[in-house]
């Protein structure tokens, strides 16, 4: 038999039932949802599984509920705008690379793709109802149904994410093997893949953004030859950048970055790897393998010590160190042959540290080496 569930959720049980979706296995069977005003609807998993209030409480075997907040005509359309949105061609792609994207991230990294779905569906509809709609949103814990909402009723467009771009046909063209995503203020890269010609694109150039993480599928892109990634919001990048084996140049500089992946070491036709002004405070091991590396600038980060494994950069020609807190550097940076300019200005650097520095420009008459005195 059956277990009849009253829901009378407040703000916080809503938020642990968001906390819940990520761990809970996702809703297999029909669940019934009965409204405030006692109408009754049989939900499918499908939808059931995008609904976090829902999937939290059925995922705990209750499979009938009851709800004193929302009504039958305002759930109808949650549902309709649900059912619309698995539909939609953008959807049924980004479902396909990965099925669990929208339990996980719901329908806040699509605004754009969301407005589109909803936009018919609240079209005509008073302001109290769309008032209603947005409370109900709220109550069911489904991000992005609400900001979306507000947006139609504002008419006021936005891209979050790549995804978006795509759903809106707003992709710039791709010329001579550059696509150029700079400065459109995306918060998200999810939807790379879904861009039609992407794997020919050898140029990518997604600066000036307010980007957060990458997505894994960045690791598809395997002609790329120069990534542009500065000036945005990255705290990490994902392991899969290491599949880039052809990438020639990676910027990075003016991130949030705390620390490397290990598969950094994989790009081995990296020439220029630009990482200026972000958080790092230690380099992985691995980055002794990019053996074609020319230039390494670190410059403005928090690096308190270099592995030894920098000194196996046999072609690096320049590595720019200002503005660290180094106090020391590791006896193999005198393996580097090939080094010309080092600079270390506003770094603690110890007496015995700059005595040996002073030594191997002694060594290397072509070394331009810039420390404080």
């Amino acid at each position: 038999m059956k277990k009849l569930l009253i829901l009378t959720l407040t703000l916080t049980g809503m938020s642990l039932f968001g906390m819940e979706m990520e761990i809970t296995p996702p809703v297999t069977q029909n669940v019934t949802f009965i409204t405030k005003d006692k109408q009754s609807f049989t939900i499918s998993p499908e939808v059931a599984n995008l609904i976090p209030t829902i999937r939290g409480i059925a995922a705990m075997g209750q499979f009938t509920q009851e709800s004193k907040v929302v009504d039958g005509n305002t759930f109808q359309l949650i549902v309709q705008a649900i059912e619309q949105f698995l539909q939609a061609d953008t959807t049924q792609k980004l479902l396909g690379l990965d099925a669990n994207f929208f339990t996980k991230h719901t329908f806040s990294d699509t605004p754009a793709l969301t407005r589109n779905v909803l936009a018919p569906i609240l079209k005509g509809k008073s302001a109290e109802d769309i008032d209603e709609f947005k409370k109900a949103a709220d109550f069911l814990g489904i991000e992005g149904f609400a900001d979306a909402a507000t947006a139609i009723q504002n008419k006021a467009p936005q891209v979050y994410s790549i995804a978006d771009l795509v759903a809106l046909e707003q992709v710039p063209e791709i010329t001579q093997g550059k696509l150029n995503l700079s400065h459109k203020n995306l918060v998200s890269a999810v939807g790379i893949a879904l861009i039609p010609e992407i794997k020919t694109v050898t140029q990518l150039i997604l600066d000036s953004n307010q980007l957060q993480s990458l997505p894994n599928t960045i690791g598809k892109l395997q002609n790329l030859t120069r990534l542009y990634l500065q000036n945005n919001r990255l705290q990490s990048l994902p392991a899969t950048i290491g599949n880039l084996q052809n990438l020639t140049y990676l910027s990075l500089e003016d991130n949030q970055l705390q620390s490397l992946p290990d598969t950094i070491g994989n790009l081995q036709n990296l020439t220029d790897l630009y990482l200026d002004n972000n958080q790092l405070q230690s380099l992985p091991a691995t980055i002794g393998n990019l053996q074609n590396l020319i230039t390494l600038s670190l410059a403005h980060n928090l690096l308190q010590s270099l592995p030894n494994t920098i000194g196996n950069l046999q072609s690096l020609m320049e590595l720019f160190l200002e503005d660290n807190q180094l106090q020391s550097l590791p006896d193999t940076i005198g393996n580097l042959q090939n080094l010309s300019w080092l600079t270390l200005e506003n770094n603690p650097l110890s007496d015995a540290t700059k005595q040996f520095l002073n030594q191997l420009q002694q060594q290397h008459p072509d070394l331009k080496i810039y420390m404080d005195e």
